[in-house]
């Protein structure tokens, strides 16, 4: 989620644990949350692994501030 939305293209984040792609994520231009992962179909975090972000894109005139990744256990 951010709290100031993009405007002009999507935000695209990928999240990593322990150096290898996990799940990705995109915020849509001009929305505040991306839409949910479904972490059924997901591996599972393990323990002491450690978790990382890229962000892979934002646009140019407003990417959007404050970026907040939640992961529910």
């Amino acid at each position: 989620m951010v709290s100031q939305a993009p405007t002009d293209t999507a935000v695209h984040i990928r999240l990593n644990q322990n150096g290898t792609l996990y799940c990705t994520l995109s915020i849509p231009a001009t929305a505040l949350i991306s839409p949910s992962q479904n972490g059924l179909l997901l591996a599972p975090l393990l323990t002491g692994s450690r978790v990382t972000l890229d962000i892979t894109q934002v646009g140019e005139t407003n990417p959007g501030s404050d970026l907040t990744v939640i992961i529910r256990l």
